[in-house]
């Protein structure tokens, strides 16, 4: 287990930003036996890799020095000469007062060298002693730039020490706080990389299983004491809510939805990717996506008792999957065949349709069903079975013009 989170440690440097695309989730292979439809998915795991820790506060990037009097003059200057106050403004201004006018002025210049400090015993690798300080820093310095890096910093701590769960919290925390912060690449990254450590068992295996054991966790720090699974989907989440249109939030729905259809809850995974198909046209799990929602699909399908939308939703997916690749020509065989099969369940939900009005003495509704059935799908065995009771019926049963004219003898 130690040998494990130091891998992850290891794979989480030396990579530079521009490489995690490429290497952080390769593209999902997926193999369609030629004479089943089982699907053998091996998820890449690859590298996780972030790129090697760099200060969150580049020499070249100057953190602004304001201090909270000079924020509200600011303020209040461009208010006034704004000429009518905005009704939201007014209000933003009175709650900043409000929130610092019993605190004493901050001197934003110390928290920057205080900060510079927690920087290098953070760099000296005492995780533990510069999680401390930024804590404190985080706490004094609520609402300015200092606390947003503050906060991140004290996540980065507990990341590199192996403390996912907290991890998770503190970067989930900074995100709540801080919407479109400057650290939010990196920490879609490191939240990719913990979501991704704690699901490694479901990609792993060859019978996943789509729960964690309900025995709390109370040893093993680097992951949360229950509902594992759980977890790393709220790290996906995260990074989709908080950076949709980031390099990992294609990669993040597509492991949310590889997760549901592995552990066969199979309505959930059509739900993520439907959603990976629409949200994310242009990214490299398209194909993907499309195959396995056709699986989706056809398991989610529960049969002719129930609604037959899906069969409907998956033939339209496959002639969409076949015109936008080409390519996959190894896979269009199973399509083909899958196809067949929405068709013969097609023809058996009208059969069982027609059976249903003959058990409950509707036979001229029954005739109406048999009499579709034998012309969509003429084919098929169900069609046959029609028309063996379209035959006794004009035995037995006059037919509706027949018994309207009698009724008039």
């Amino acid at each position: 287990m130690l040998k494990s989170r130091t891998m992850l440690q290891a794979s989480c440097r030396n990579v530079t930003p521009a490489s995690v695309k490429q290497t952080v989730m390769a593209p999902i292979l997926v193999r369609l036996l030629s004479n089943t439809w089982a699907v053998c998915l091996v998820l890449v795991t690859g590298c996780a890799s972030l790129s090697s820790w760099s200060s969150p506060t580049p020499e070249s990037e100057d953190l602004p020095m304001l201090s909270s009097s000079e924020k509200i003059e600011s303020l209040s200057t461009s208010e006034s000469t704004s000429g009518e106050q905005d009704r939201s403004s007014v209000f933003s201004l009175a709650n900043f007062i409000e929130r610092f006018k019993d605190k004493p002025e901050l001197d934003l210049s110390v928290g920057h060298q205080a900060f510079e400090k927690a920087e290098t015993v953070f760099r000296a690798k005492d995780y533990l002693e510069a999680e401390d300080a930024f804590h404190d820093l985080s706490k004094k310095y609520v609402d300015t730039p200092i606390e947003e890096d503050a906060l991140f910093m004290k996540a980065e701590c507990q990341f590199l020490t192996q403390r996912y769960p907290e991890a998770q919290d503190s970067y989930e925390t900074m995100l709540q706080k801080y919407e479109g912060s400057r650290h939010l690449d990196r920490v879609s990254r490191r939240m990719f990389a913990i979501s991704r450590e704690w699901l490694k068992s479901v990609f792993s295996s060859s019978d996943p299983k789509g729960y964690s054991l309900p025995v709390p966790n109370f040893f093993d720090k680097s992951k949360p004491m229950l509902d594992l699974h759980g977890r790393a989907l709220e790290a996906l989440t995260s990074i989709r809510l908080h950076d949709p249109s980031g390099p990992l939030a294609d990669d993040a729905l597509m492991m949310t939805a590889t997760y549901y259809f592995l552990v066969k809850k199979y309505e959930q995974a059509d739900f993520y990717f439907q959603a990976l198909r629409q949200d994310y046209p242009n990214s490299e799990h398209q194909s993907v996506a499309h195959l396995l929602g056709v699986r989706s699909k056809m398991h989610s399908y529960q049969g002719p008792e129930y609604d037959g939308q899906q069969l409907e939703q998956t033939e339209k997916l496959i002639h969409s999957t076949i015109r936008q690749f080409p390519d996959l020509k190894e896979h269009r065989r199973n399509l083909v065949r899958t196809l067949a099969s929405v068709r013969l369940e097609k023809a058996r939900r009208l059969w069982e349709t027609a059976n249903y009005y003959r058990r409950s003495g509707h036979p001229q509704s029954a005739q109406l069903y048999d009499v579709q059935l034998t012309k969509r799908f003429p084919d098929t065995k169900w069609a046959a079975l029609a028309q063996t009771q379209l035959d006794e019926s004009k035995q037995q049963v006059p037919s509706l013009a027949n018994r309207f004219f009698s009724s008039f003898q």
